[in-house]
């Protein structure tokens, strides 16, 4: 019986992470609105001059982007925040705007992160690194307890009767 049951266990220890389906602590839960606490931080009057002064967006405010980005680290953030103000900016100077600073960016050395986090693991890479460790110690458990029933044999009363 106790033989089976440490099967029966490192079975399920081993199949217990290749479902793919979301458990309770997985699911998303609504969070609570949030409340704005600081006022929003606002543009440098810099940034949104260079925007009025090509209203029309271009190579020439790509250029001009970079050049004030490459020149003043700093305004990267406000440049940024210019680009997802609803309303600030028209189309071809958002377009224009997000090119002149992922070039400015790239010269400065600054990558993106990938999406897995900082290991760049995808969810299949972990999915199968978990599944190992699941089955390793289900095996390892099941070592022990083979061992252990070598070491301590069970003995059987005989009556004398």
């Amino acid at each position: 019986m106790r033989r089976v049951l440490a099967a029966l266990t490192a079975c399920a220890v081993g199949l217990a992470d290749t479902i793919p389906v979301p458990v309770f602590a997985q699911q998303a839960v609504a969070a609570a609105p949030a409340v704005a606490s600081a006022p929003a931080a606002t543009i440098d009057p810099i940034v949104l001059a260079t925007f009025r002064a090509y209203p029309d967006g271009g190579q020439a405010l790509t250029d001009r982007i970079r050049v004030l980005v490459l020149q003043n680290n700093y305004l990267a953030g406000d440049v940024a925040r210019a680009i997802k103000a609803n309303g600030l900016l028209v189309p071809t100077q958002r377009t224009a705007a997000e090119q002149g600073l992922a070039e400015a960016l790239s010269r400065l050395g600054v990558t993106a992160q990938a999406a897995g986090g900082g290991t760049g693991l995808t969810g299949e890479q972990w999915t199968a690194i978990l599944t190992v460790l699941s089955v390793g110690g289900g095996m390892l458990g099941f070592g022990i307890y083979e061992i252990s029933k070598k070491n301590n044999p069970v003995t059987t009363q005989v009556s004398p009767n």
